[in-house]
């Protein structure tokens, strides 16, 4: 089997990172979660929870089984490949966040200790 996924700027979610699985956007929202495009209604999306096989659409409610979880399943190798992706985001995120952090308590020294720092050398 030979699928293709491309990675490309996701257009409904700014500043997300999205795939396109058969013509299909696939998007991790966080480890489990997955943002799927209809197949039918391009541009409309469900969320299906990849381990208690759960989705939001119609089918799914009435039938307790729909295509979109099929298509999680069948495409699960990429996807989990994707959400290892969404963890390193987070955790650059999240380092991002502490170092920003970091500067706003930073304070430059006075010229007591600068003056300490220069003659220790």
């Amino acid at each position: 089997m030979n699928e293709q996924a491309e990675p490309v700027l996701c257009l409904f979610r700014l500043f997300q990172y999205a795939i396109q699985i058969k013509n299909v956007w696939v998007m991790v929202l966080e480890p489990g979660l997955i943002q799927i495009e209809s197949f039918s209604q391009k541009g409309k999306f469900y969320v299906v929870d990849r381990l208690e096989k759960t989705c939001t659409c119609e089918c799914f409610r009435l039938r307790g089984w729909c295509k979109h979880i099929q298509f999680v399943e069948e495409h699960e190798g990429l996807i989990h490949l994707e959400e290892g992706v969404w963890r390193a985001n987070k955790f650059e995120e999240w380092k991002r966040k502490m170092l920003l952090e970091g500067l706003k308590s930073f304070k430059p020294l006075d010229e007591k200790t600068r003056r300490a720092f220069r003659g220790a050398g």
